[in-house]
């Protein structure tokens, strides 16, 4: 763990230094990481949403239930559409409990585009393919309420567009923030984990271990905004910078290891 504190340091200091991402400063990212974690354990209140028949939804029909949420602008054919397949991917490695017991929640947060119409053409392969899958929207005052109480955060940009975070959040069967999951692809085990872990009881919300809390915030960090094609990829140049941090980092490390062999042999040679 100490390791582990020193490499975080490290690496904050790094991105501190590096323009890595176009559209939000980094240090804001870190800040809007930071308080995407401080809401795990807490409870989401009830929440009256808008299906995509235009029906109400309230999240409380959903307690007792693991509960996926992501957040999503159907205008964001990239980013948004990443981390939906990636649950779907997700759910079709789910064992038949898992998959049966799971409701998953996509919420759209551009209240003037996200009509009930919309989130219907968008999600509708999902839902067809998976029953316990709905996709909603509110009024921006709920959307408001929900994000502020789930971490998520959202910045409409002058395009139209919106800069976010890229977050999928798990809430368990009692509506407390369970674990975040962060990035625009995850592996399935990411999600299906704390999902067998609300369902069996295994485990409690809380924050995440020092190390996973570390690589989840460089998942976030390590795609940007590109202005000219509208997609969030992979920054390179920070990857890169990571990369010669890296090996800067055993350079040195290996140096000192040199040191104390030359040392120790010197010492042995002395003693002999």
């Amino acid at each position: 763990m100490k390791t582990l504190s020193l490499l975080g340091l490290n690496l904050l200091f790094l991105m501190g230094t590096t323009g890595a991402l176009a559209s939000v400063d980094q240090k804001f990212i870190r800040s809007a990481f930071q308080r995407a974690n401080s809401v795990i354990g807490s409870r989401v209140t009830d929440h009256t949403l808008i299906d995509h028949r235009g029906e109400p939804l309230n999240l409380r029909e959903f307690r007792g239930r693991p509960l996926v949420v992501s957040f999503i602008y159907t205008e964001c054919v990239n980013t948004c559409a990443g981390i939906t397949m990636a649950i779907e991917r997700a759910l079709k490695e789910a064992p038949p409990e898992v998959r049966e017991k799971t409701v998953v929640l996509s919420v759209g947060f551009d209240t003037e585009r996200d009509t009930p119409e919309r989130l219907a053409e968008y999600g509708g392969p999902f839902m067809r393919r998976f029953s316990n899958w709905f996709f909603a929207t509110a009024s921006a005052h709920t959307i408001k309420r929900f994000t502020d109480q789930t971490g998520f955060w959202f910045r409409k940009r002058p395009d139209g567009g919106f800069d976010h975070l890229n977050m999928v959040t798990i809430i368990d069967d009692e509506g407390r923030v369970y674990r975040h999951i962060y990035g625009v692809e995850f592996d399935a085990e990411e999600l299906l984990s704390p999902l067998r872990a609300i369902i069996n009881r295994t485990d409690a919300p809380g924050q995440p271990a020092e190390g996973e809390g570390l690589f989840d915030m460089i998942k976030l960090l390590c795609y940007s905004y590109d202005e000219a094609t509208g997609t969030y990829r992979p920054d390179y140049t920070f990857l890169m910078s990571v990369g010669m941090w890296i090996l800067v980092q055993a350079v040195g490390v290996a140096f000192v290891v040199y040191l104390f062999k030359g040392r120790r042999d010197d010492a042995r040679r002395n003693r002999g």
